[in-house]
């Protein structure tokens, strides 16, 4: 009894770093998502400064959610699978990391704005080319993070899929959800649109809707016990 008691309150955990990690990359996306092609205009990120720095703050919290979903997580999920578990704490890390280093490049391209504004001509060639590295630095960066981030998930979900600690069709919409976002990675690697576009936003939907299916179920009725119970006795 104690186990399964555990066992729910590391499921609640994990809900509430999931809802938490959809709020604040919400938010961030949303503050973020009003900045259009910032790597081709240097002035946006001085001219919009609290934005950038609420929105950072938001990615920052959002990499450490992330970060945090997969310690409580882990024990169970070990139970059925200790390498594919101990994989998605890896990716889910590396995730978080590609946040945390796009928080800092943020700040740098923030603080580069403001030199470029108080900067004289002559030299200002300069910010306009660095500031065009780092800002292809930082959608290389997110491109990475959300790849991290669907291979974990898919990793979670398939080991949530084997057990039934939530209903399978759950994990089956996840799946489905993950495949899209994948598909879409590979179709903005190569060109075809970019990661802001309506499109790309319509393959990130399934995602966003099966992640608040699976935080709001954790919190409020936690892992199935019956699955709990037989995970309990490997």
């Amino acid at each position: 009894m104690d186990s399964i008691q555990s066992y729910q309150k590391q499921a609640r955990a994990s809900g509430i770093l999931f809802l938490m990690a959809i709020l604040t990359g919400i938010i961030g996306a949303v503050l973020f998502g009003g900045l259009s092609n910032f790597g081709a205009d240097i002035t946006q990120f001085s001219e919009n400064r609290l934005k950038i720095l609420f929105g950072s703050f938001m990615i920052l919290l959002m990499g450490i959610a992330c970060a945090s979903i997969a310690i409580p997580l882990y024990p169970i999920m070990k139970k059925q699978n200790q390498p594919m578990a101990l994989a998605a704490v890896s990716f889910r890390l590396l995730e978080s990391v590609s946040h945390i280093f796009n928080v800092i490049l943020f700040l740098v391209l923030l603080n580069l704005s403001s030199e470029y504004a108080a900067s004289e001509v002559s030299n200002q060639s300069y910010y306009v080319i660095l500031n065009s590295t780092l800002s292809d630095l930082s959608d290389s960066l997110s491109l990475i993070g959300t790849i991290c981030f669907n291979i974990g998930a898919l990793m979670y979900s398939l080991i949530i899929y084997q057990t039934k600690l939530l209903p399978r069709w759950m994990a089956s919409f996840a799946l489905v959800g993950i495949f899209l976002a994948l598909m879409n990675q590979i179709l903005v690697f190569f060109g075809v649109y970019t990661d802001s576009s309506i499109i790309a936003t319509m393959f990130h939907l399934p995602t966003l809707v099966y992640e608040l299916i699976f935080g709001f179920t954790m919190v409020i009725k936690g892992f199935n016990v019956e699955a709990i119970q037989q995970l309990d006795q490997k």
